[in-house]
């Protein structure tokens, strides 16, 4: 063996030698080319970082540049689908930015809207605004109004006390004369007019606006009365006088034919709208229960006023309620939200109605509602056996002596005693009913007289009844 593997090794050495002189050869042919070769051909490429680190085909066998091209597409196509979605998720981020935007404006617009006052506010037209103007509440209903003059406003008409013959001396002077907001016009009295003939023929002439007329009445002591009569009509044709007569029994005017002036408190209500009463007297507003009671047990539900107010005034008015469940809430009564007349929701199926009226803080009511009573409860009423409610009881203080009886007072200057009866006539409020009146009469000598305490009467005001006593 020995023998053999030396001789082997003995017969390869030529072949080495062979191919180590074929390298030689290949070495200098390839100095001969890149000597040959310009200057930039032999230097090649820069080198890089890359090329530095890559392993060409004449090394290893691979062509690894295009391996790892192709490796870099494969991953490439895996990344597109991503950066595919990366842009529909950005274009749906920028739509989603819009529609916020659009729902902020919406929002604010809704906000503006939301307040009652623009869903309930009234737009009120007149046809002649010369003649009639008129505002609308939250409570007015839609529709047309026609108003039509029923009566024409009189003229203003005085007369004169009466005298016993027409030629009765009325002394000499001046007699002054104005009608409405003109100017005085000054009638001369002298000896030929010292009568009361003599006068009416004077005014006659000194002015057209003012009518004189002589009557004879049916008295039998003094029938003659002077008579002066506007020619113009209503406040414009307002008669006054400044009488300057001397020597003789002057004419003392007093009305005849006017139209009254307004009861207090009529008509003030424009001067100071919905003007807050104080903090006394008690409440007037009236309160309805309607609707069906639907609570599973029976129920007290107490009512407390929060502030002084109106019901559909201007300033703020609510009411605080609660029940015998612990439950409770606010009702708000001001114009803002609420009109006179229309119902407010509670609970169990109820609701309150108020009229027009005042509310005194602290003032109260109450009702009770009952629930379907069981046919085997034998002692209860057929009548109250369905679920009902009690009305509602007076404003706590009209109940009480010192808010809500009638006061009687004053120092009786009667000469004997005496027993008053007070009856009500009519329906409504005390200082707002339209004909309420309080009918009164004594068992002595039968007086009797009428008070109104209706719309014109202010509450808590004394109305004499006679011999010094007052009703409050």
């Amino acid at each position: 063996m020995t023998e053999i593997n030396t001789t082997t090794r003995a017969g390869r050495q030529p072949q080495a030698q062979a191919q180590a002189q074929t390298q030689q050869q290949q070495l200098l042919q390839a100095q001969q080319m890149q000597q040959a070769a310009p200057t930039s051909a032999r230097r090649g490429p820069e080198p890089t970082v890359a090329s530095a680190n890559r392993l060409t085909g004449l090394s290893s066998g691979l062509n690894t540049e295009q391996t790892i091209n192709t490796l870099m597409q494969v991953e490439r196509r895996r990344l597109k689908p991503i950066e595919e979605q990366k842009a529909t998720t950005l274009q749906e981020l920028q739509a989603f930015d819009i529609v916020n935007q659009s729902l902020t404006k919406i929002n604010a617009t809704v906000e503006q809207l939301k307040g009652a006052g623009i869903w309930e506010g009234k737009l009120i037209e007149s046809s002649n605004e010369q003649v009639v103007t008129a505002t609308a509440t939250a409570g007015a209903k839609p529709g047309k109004h026609t108003l039509v003059v029923d009566r024409l406003a009189l003229n203003h008409q005085i007369a004169s006390q009466g005298y016993e013959t027409a030629e009765g001396q009325i002394g000499t002077g001046k007699f002054l004369i104005t009608v409405g907001n003109g100017g005085a016009i000054t009638v001369v009295v002298d000896e030929s007019a010292n009568s009361l003939t003599g006068l009416k023929d004077a005014i006659n002439t000194a002015t057209k606006d003012v009518n004189a007329t002589l009557i004879k009445t049916g008295s039998r002591t003094a029938p003659y009365q002077l008579v002066l009569t506007s020619q113009k009509t209503g406040s414009e044709g307002r008669i006054k006088l400044d009488v300057q007569l001397r020597g003789g029994t002057a004419p003392n005017f007093q009305n005849s034919v006017e139209a009254p002036s307004p009861w207090k408190g009529v008509g003030e209500a424009a001067a100071a709208e919905h003007a807050v009463p104080k903090n006394t007297g008690a409440s007037t507003a009236i309160a309805q229960v309607i609707g069906d009671f639907t609570g599973t047990a029976d129920n007290k539900f107490t009512f407390t006023a929060v502030q002084t107010g109106t019901v559909g005034g201007e300033k703020q008015m609510q009411l605080r309620w609660q029940d015998e469940k612990g439950r409770s809430g606010m009702l708000n009564l001001d114009a803002l939200h609420y009109a006179a007349g229309q119902p407010l929701e509670l609970v169990d199926g109820l609701a309150l109605v108020f009229s027009e009226g005042d509310v005194i803080v602290n003032d109260s009511f109450s009702f009770k509602a009952f629930t379907q009573r069981s046919s085997l409860e034998w002692w209860v009423p057929s009548e109250e056996r369905p679920a009902h409610v009690t009305r509602p009881s007076a404003w706590q203080r009209q109940t009480s002596e010192e808010f809500g009886a009638p006061v009687i007072d004053g120092t009786y200057t009667g000469k004997s005693a005496q027993r008053f009866t007070l009856a009500v006539q009519g329906s409504g409020q005390v200082g707002r009913g339209d004909n309420l009146s309080v009918h009164w009469s004594n068992s002595e000598d039968g007086q009797s007289g009428v008070l109104n305490v209706g719309q014109g009467y202010e509450p808590g005001t004394p109305l004499g009844l006679t011999d010094g006593v007052t009703l409050t």
